[in-house]
């Protein structure tokens, strides 16, 4: 089933080929690849809050956890997340996608056992899998229908398990910063990435997590845990040549600005 896709979205992202892993790509990834790490980190520290593994090493925190990445695309998130132990599933509609994520995996052993397959979360959640957590990282704002999409998402999550979702909220400094500054003025993503009546609020996608869970089952209540802004970083002059800024603009979250990008966590209760 296709239910909760778009085609004309898809084919946006079907058309980056390659370029998913050219961190310097104007093709729509190379905002992605800055603000991997810090949506990595979000999704570490909270599953390992959830599973009782905070006292663990970081690098052993998802070590053998089942993990889910829905709309997958080139692999960014995936490959991040099987390089901390945990057992990768991958899915996307597009086929163009998942072969890109497919060739580029084998490169590094820690991340050629992902599990990559062309498949859409409602097909994923009619086979019965169930995973330790789900993440979904910049898709909703693509899909068509995005309360079924939760409820796709929540379905493929086991009892006690996890589900995270980021997004861009509707507003007008999002317009501004995510589509005009980010689309027109600096061309970071091709123009028509993002449609601003698409972007959802916190408060909505609280309303979705809320209301995709089974009214008939107690045991499978979900409930938010934590919702972080994702802010830029204001950047930094380097040490030598006045007026030179610095590397790449990096990423932080914010615990009150969730005015643009933002990360939910919830948890399916067990």
């Amino acid at each position: 089933s296709s239910y909760t896709v778009d085609p004309q979205e898809v084919r946006k992202f079907q058309v980056i080929g390659r370029s998913w892993w050219d961190e310097k790509s104007s093709g729509g990834t190379g905002p992605l690849h800055a603000m991997n790490p810090i949506r990595v980190g979000f999704i570490r520290e909270q599953i390992a809050f959830t599973t009782f593994r905070s006292d663990e090493l970081k690098s052993s925190q998802l070590h053998d956890l089942k993990i889910l990445d829905v709309g997958s695309g080139g692999g960014l998130l995936s490959e991040s997340l099987a390089r901390l132990g945990a057992n990768v599933t991958g899915i996307d509609p597009s086929i163009e996608n998942i072969n890109v994520a497919k060739e580029h995996c084998k490169i590094d052993p820690l991340t050629a056992n992902i599990n990559y397959q062309a498949l859409t979360v409602e097909e994923m959640a009619s086979s019965g899998a169930k995973f330790d957590a789900v993440c979904s990282l910049e898709v909703i704002e693509h899909v068509k229908y995005p309360q079924h999409f939760v409820h796709g998402c929540l379905e493929c999550v086991k009892p006690g398990g996890s589900l995270f979702l980021s997004t861009i909220n509707r507003t007008a400094k999002s317009f501004l910063l995510a589509i005009a500054s980010a689309e027109y003025l600096l061309q970071l993503v091709p123009p028509g990435t993002h449609e601003w009546n698409k972007f959802i609020t916190p408060i909505e996608l609280r309303m979705m997590i809320e209301k995709s869970q089974n009214p008939q089952s107690h045991n499978e209540e979900v409930h938010v845990q934590r919702m972080s802004g994702m802010v830029l970083r204001p950047p930094c002059r380097t040490s030598k040549g006045a007026g030179k800024l610095g590397s790449l603009l990096q990423w932080q979250l914010s615990e009150n600005d969730l005015d643009v990008n933002y990360i939910v966590h919830a948890v399916k209760a067990g």
